[in-house]
């Protein structure tokens, strides 16, 4: 599934203990910064919310060009709206 700053792609994997995350971040959306920066607060933003996913989810976020730019509050709505749809297809 995709929006304005993320893609992300998923997968039900049987022998999961736990959801898995990957993050890709392209050096086109900026400098080591901006895309070390962007990492840290989508891992923050997981680590609240691994609770809310089945165990047996793997999903890879892949950041979209205006990622790099984006305010916490936009990577938490746009996270929020694309965790719920991957939760409603696979439940």
């Amino acid at each position: 599934m995709s929006g304005n700053l993320f893609t992300l792609l998923y997968k039900e994997i049987r022998d999961n203990k736990e959801p898995a995350f990957g993050i890709v971040i392209k050096k086109k959306i900026g400098n080591a910064v901006v895309r070390n920066k962007l990492k840290r607060r989508l891992r923050a933003y997981l680590r609240g919310k691994k609770d809310h996913l089945s165990d047996h989810v793997s999903v890879v976020i892949i950041a979209k060009d205006g990622a790099g730019s984006a305010g916490w509050q936009e990577i938490n709505i746009e996270m929020d709206s694309s965790l719920e749809l991957i939760k409603s297809s696979i439940t």
